[in-house]
């Protein structure tokens, strides 16, 4: 999917809004269930420093 395309680039290019914005339209509009999508956009709120935020995608993906 082209939308998993741009959310890499932007995470490598560490243009990390537009990630997790991204991240947040695959996961809600597009696949609830996209497991990629969750892992970058924890990656992403974990460069932004939000631990928090990161620490749930990562539980969503990894489990508990």
């Amino acid at each position: 999917h082209i939308l998993h395309v741009l959310i890499y680039l932007y995470v490598t290019a560490n243009d990390l809004e537009k990630a997790v914005d991204d991240c947040n339209q695959a996961i809600i509009m597009l696949e609830p269930d996209n497991m990629k999508a969750y892992y970058r956009r924890a990656v992403s709120k974990q460069q932004m420093q939000d631990l928090s935020g990161a620490l749930e995608d990562f539980k969503v993906r990894f489990g508990p």
